[in-house]
């Protein structure tokens, strides 16, 4: 099976906004790291894996300068990171590995902005694209192989900070994934073709809370997206038929970053 690295060996994050640099009010980067966790249920109920760990995380972001009315943003990230796998078999045979991750995001903004009382709130609505590369190592008892998630959005949100650029601020967002897509490269676990399942996406929410210095700034962030059992997909094990589907599943972020603003 090929690493992760062997699979992706770079993600490039970028954000256009397709307006010149002197009408940005800042374009920022940052770096962070976040307490990643992974579940998958059964549909009868029961949990039938968990992976978590440490993913870090790299991205910019950057809008437009205007003090108040109608302004654009966008923004660009990138994550990986290796984490613990609990689950089981096809059999059903627990078994323990690491989990890999590489992705990317990107996301644009529409906002309005309301300036009041020192401070100026942004009520937003985005669409954002989310894609990763999930590869579960092999162990002496189950051979591992690699998925490929991709994540359309859209959501609505609401965003609070100081007209400076100073200060504490804070933004929540609540969106809907749309079109999800696992393809699953189970050729090389032993089955005789790949499947590409699609699990509804039930719900993506965020909440970031942090503070800006001049240039600086930290912050703490919390995500979670949920995603329904897709419909069951044929493939087969030497021509004898095999339905797969992708469970239910959370994923859940706890995370941290610091970044600079020019």
């Amino acid at each position: 099976m090929k690493t992760l690295s062997n699979t992706i060996m770079s993600v490039a994050v970028v954000s256009a906004l397709g307006a010149s640099q002197a009408a940005l009010a800042g374009i920022e980067y940052y770096a962070g790291v976040e307490r990643f966790e992974w579940t998958e249920n059964a549909p009868g109920g029961g949990r039938l894996l968990k992976e978590s760990g440490p993913r870090f995380v790299l991205g910019s972001a950057a809008e437009q300068n205007k003090t108040e009315g109608l302004v654009f943003g966008g923004l660009g990230r990138a994550f990986f990171g290796s984490v613990d796998y609990d689950g089981q078999t096809w059999g059903g045979t627990p078994v323990s590995t690491d989990t890999n991750y590489l992705g990317g995001e990107f996301q644009g903004r529409v906002m309005w902005r309301i300036p009041r009382d020192g401070y100026r709130t942004d009520l937003f609505g985005t669409l954002g694209y989310r894609f990763w590369v999930r590869d579960l190592e092999s162990t002496n008892m189950a051979q591992g192989y690699v998925e490929f998630w991709r994540m359309p959005y859209a959501g609505v949100g609401a965003a609070l900070s100081r007209p400076d650029g100073r200060g504490f601020y804070g933004e929540a967002l609540l969106g809907k994934p749309f079109s999800v897509r696992n393809k699953a490269f189970l050729a090389d676990a032993g089955f005789d073709s790949d499947v590409t399942l699609k699990p509804d996406g039930k719900l993506l929410l965020r909440i970031e809370a942090g503070y800006r210095w001049a240039s600086w700034f930290v912050s703490a962030y919390y995500e979670q997206a949920r995603f329904d059992v897709s419909p069951v997909e044929m493939t087969s094990i030497g021509g004898a038929p095999v339905p797969v589907f992708q469970p239910e599943s959370k994923e859940s972020t706890l995370g941290l970053k610091v970044g600079y603003r020019y």
